[in-house]
């Protein structure tokens, strides 16, 4: 017996040795790293920064210490639904900001380990890729926040993608139910998410049918499409639900105006030409902001610290135009997960007030970026 249990833990560390040796150094670099980056990471984060980058979190810590909730909303109310699910899991008594950091960072750097244990780091720009995920992660993800509980959805979002025992029908079901939970509970407008993401892989099902290869001007043509859509979703919506039109149309310049020439604010988003309500104009607006959030090279002037958003930024975009380009010859994984982060792009451009927003919950959405980055089904990869 004494034996055999000797034994079986011999073949266990020969199998986890064998496991470990197979892997690119670059995998064996992120595994080594993970843990010190992270805590680099928190020192920079309660130390240097100031505390507008912790309002949210504030909020939440807040809401939980006045015991004030007790009650799900229905409703999207994203900081009262926090509150209340952190209470429920907060088994270990944290009372800081810190302490939640440190446990939320620690348990999540225990599932990139396993992560990056089993997928392979192929080039050099997805090992770049992999490290700016990992720092913006710890920074606005890793906390108590709301965007912690979005990586989690997006967590078993990919579980679903990569099962490759659910059949695709039921996948793009479930994620739909995924994204509409969370837009119960944490964020409303995850529905319109849901919607658009079913509608881009109808549209891109059919389009690429008949065509092999997307070069610019396909893109070009398949980004008319989609404004000519967005258009006609404005006049249904208008007639049909009057006040949500109104809110939808109005959102930008709400979320924006209020906050102009605030120092918390200096990555606004805000409309060039003014629309007062105009559907075309609104649209032209729309597509400005699009592109501004697509290359971010405003912020260069902003500042060295804005330099890493736009980097990162960049770095996206350039992987959603380069799988997009490929999109036929793409995994089936791959296909569902470019059409999943297209309808974030298009629906954020509608509701995120600044850049700093955008990258924070687009930090949350990595999940489904390593799977477009990393995956090996790729026949785009082989060119690249």
């Amino acid at each position: 017996m004494v034996y055999s249990t000797v034994n079986q833990k011999s073949e266990y560390k020969d199998g986890y040795k064998s496991l470990v040796g197979n892997l690119p150094f670059a995998n064996k670099l992120i595994l080594i790293s993970i843990f010190p980056l992270s805590i680099f990471v928190k020192i920079f984060q309660y130390n240097f920064l100031p505390s507008k980058y912790f309002f949210d979190s504030s909020r939440i810590l807040s809401l939980m210490s006045s015991r004030g909730v007790n009650t799900i909303s229905f409703s999207g109310d994203a900081f009262n639904n926090s509150a209340i699910l952190f209470e429920k899991i907060n088994i270990l008594n944290l009372t800081t900001l810190l302490e939640w950091s440190i446990i939320i960072a620690f348990i999540a750097d225990i599932f990139l380990l396993y992560y990056f244990l089993r997928n392979k780091i192929n080039t050099k720009f997805e090992l770049i890729v992999t490290y700016s995920f990992l720092g913006l992660l710890n920074l606005y993800v890793f906390n108590l926040s709301k965007e912690i509980i979005q990586f989690v959805i997006f967590t078993f979002i990919c579980l679903v993608v990569k099962n490759e025992r659910i059949k695709i029908q039921m996948k793009y079901a479930l994620i739909c139910i995924m994204l509409i939970l969370e837009s119960v509970f944490f964020r409303t407008y995850y529905v319109l998410m849901a919607a658009l993401f079913i509608s881009i892989s109808i549209i891109f099902y059919v389009y690429f049918k008949s065509n092999r290869k997307a070069g610019i001007s396909k893109i070009l043509f398949l980004v008319i499409i989609a404004l000519i859509g967005i258009y006609i979703f404005l006049i249904i919506c208008e007639y049909l639900m009057p006040e949500e039109y109104q809110e939808l149309i109005q959102v930008r310049n709400h979320l924006t105006l209020g906050r102009i020439g605030d120092d918390s604010a200096q990555t606004l988003i805000v409309n060039l030409i003014p629309d007062n309500g105009n559907k075309l104009l609104f649209i032209v607006n729309y597509f400005i902001n699009f592109v501004r959030i697509l290359f971010p090279v405003e912020l260069i002037v902003k500042g060295v610290y804005y330099w890493i958003f736009c980097v990162f930024q960049l770095i996206c975009t350039y992987c959603l135009f380069k799988k997009l380009k490929y999109y036929k010859i793409l995994s089936v994984k791959e296909k569902m997960c470019l059409c999943l982060m297209l309808a974030y792009y298009v629906t954020g451009v509608f509701f995120e007030p600044d850049f700093g927003s955008f990258v924070r919950h687009e930090a949350a959405t990595a999940p489904i970026w390593l799977v477009l980055f990393m995956s090996s089904n790729s026949k785009d990869k082989v060119n690249a």
